[in-house]
């Protein structure tokens, strides 16, 4: 019997969508990972301009930032086991995966100024006797101004639907880069369900937009306005969304050059057969995933008490739409490969994956105050 170590795979570490394997792709050979794009300019320029006494330097720039992530997944197994009689037994110790799409839109600005003053020395020199002059540093400061464009378009769409605490359009994930203030996106994580799972990880990226209904209720409308004093407030109505369904599966999995297939999963464990023969000494596992992403439309509804702006007491769910009525359009499955040595339980990033280069994500699954969908 060979016993197999713990052995981290993942497409990176930290695990992170920027450097995940591509949902679609055929949309383009740039897979995933973080595409990001700067245009900087100058809005005007003044260099040493004399006003009387006075000598002034001003400049103010710009800066775009626009950066992308997916659409993608991101995906980590930690596998330990043995194989024996051309037979594998593994046991999913750790298991996650990340999938969606992330973007970020920034504009900075900066302005500096600079204003010296004159001084005028009396040199006496007799029939040669003038006045100098030397330039002193009256004042030297710089402006930095700094707008997330997403956050101002979440902003106006909560304001646009009088929601107060509400979870909107869309979810900040900080952070997709240094030069970004934040990351928004469609996005979703799931942990531990593998192996219960049959050998499936399963993660839902959603948009939903609440509904609120209240200001179209007279009796309730008017509960609204006597709890406005307290700085509370009611909402219920329908939620709409759009959901894409992202389903991995573990195909293979490979010890050197031995391939085991037929895989079955009970248990939390997971098992394979191979027609070779089972490697005596083996340094590198190896798993060939699957992966398909879907479509469906979401209807729900929600209810939510927000009370003093600071606490919420809410309820919510939904339902696809497509798959309740039989349909479920799908792009793949498309194969993807993960590796390590043996052993080794730090991941070793894909080199099939994204090639950009990622921040760390903290991720928050709603909006300040809002509803957990």
């Amino acid at each position: 019997m060979l016993n197999i170590p713990e052995t981290v795979i993942a497409t990176s570490d930290p695990l992170s969508i920027c450097n995940g394997f591509a949902l679609f792709p055929a949309l383009g050979t740039l897979r995933t990972g973080y595409v990001g794009t700067g245009m900087a300019g100058t809005i005007f320029s003044i260099s040493n301009e004399q006003i009387l006494l006075f000598r002034l330097s001003a400049s103010a720039t710009y800066e775009v930032v626009f950066g992308l992530c997916g659409p993608a997944y991101a995906a980590k197994l930690a596998l330990e086991g043995s194989t024996d009689n051309k037979t594998l037994e593994l046991t999913v110790v750790e298991d996650e995966l990340q999938a969606g799409i992330l973007f970020g839109l920034s504009l900075k600005f900066a302005f500096n100024i600079k204003l010296d003053t004159i001084q005028l020395k009396w040199v006496w020199d007799g029939w040669n006797s003038h006045f100098t002059s030397t330039w002193n540093q009256l004042a030297n400061f710089q402006i930095n101004f700094d707008l997330d464009v997403i956050e101002l378009i979440y902003e106006l769409i909560k304001e646009g639907f009088s929601e107060e605490g509400e979870e909107t359009v869309i979810k900040k994930v900080p952070v997709l880069s240094k030069s970004l203030i934040g990351s928004w996106g469609m996005y979703d994580e799931r942990s531990g369900s593998f192996a219960s799972n049959g050998g499936e990880m399963v993660a839902t990226p959603t948009l939903n937009l609440p509904i609120d209904i209240t200001p179209m209720i007279e009796p309730v409308a008017e509960l609204n306005l006597a709890l406005k004093v307290l700085f509370s407030r009611l909402s219920f109505g329908p939620l709409i969304g759009i959901q894409m369904p992202v389903t991995v599966k573990m195909k293979t999995v490979t010890l050197d050059s031995t391939k085991y297939s037929n895989l079955t999963f009970a248990d939390g464990k997971m098992g394979g057969t191979t027609t070779g023969t089972d490697p005596s000494n083996p340094t590198k596992l190896s798993v060939e995933l699957d992966h398909t992403a879907g479509f469906d439309l979401a209807f729900g509804i929600f209810l939510n008490l927000n009370l003093v702006k600071l606490f919420n007491v809410g309820f919510s769910t939904t339902w696809p739409l497509l798959k309740t009525l039989g349909i479920q359009p799908n792009a793949g499955p498309y194969a993807n490969n993960l590796s390590n040595t043996i052993g080794k339980k730090t991941g070793k990033a894909c080199s099939e994956c994204g090639t950009g280069n990622a921040g760390v994500f903290d991720v928050i699954f709603e909006a300040p105050g809002g509803l957990g969908l």
